[in-house]
């Protein structure tokens, strides 16, 4: 199993703003393979990372902090290794993952884990939303 894809420098616990959306990441590790249920297809999965590539899997949290409602699509939530190469999740739909689409009404969060593939040999260092940077 990898130890780390190249080092992650995200914060854990710290809050990223994007608009009206707040990210945090809980926790990170980094395996060859995961294992998960898809309820849609009432299986459980199991994907392998290619071959000199690490499964970055993120646990985050997304709350409202605007004042109004607000969407999000969990694939706008990517990494950004330092050759600034951004990676978009994966595995959306899994059970325990964060939903594919979200509607958020003020306040409301929702949890859930984000799944990136990236290369063994980058160090993962930042947030991105496709509306605006997640530093």
């Amino acid at each position: 199993m990898p130890a780390d894809v190249g080092g992650v420098d995200l914060v854990l616990g710290q809050e990223v703003v994007c608009g009206a959306l707040s990210v945090v990441v809980k926790s990170y590790h980094v395996t060859e393979a995961f294992v998960f249920y898809l309820e849609f297809y009432q299986a459980t999965v199991a994907v392998k990372a290619q071959t000199g590539h690490g499964l970055l899997i993120l646990e985050a949290s997304v709350r409202n902090a605007g004042g109004n409602t607000a969407f999000e699509y969990a694939s706008r939530i990517r990494v950004v290794d330092q050759e600034g190469v951004t990676y978009t999740p994966e595995l959306i739909g899994a059970e325990g993952a964060l939903p594919g689409y979200v509607q958020l009404n003020p306040g409301e969060r929702v949890d859930g884990f984000l799944v990136y593939e990236v290369p063994l040999d980058r160090k993962i260092n930042r947030l991105k939303s496709t509306h605006s940077n997640l530093v």
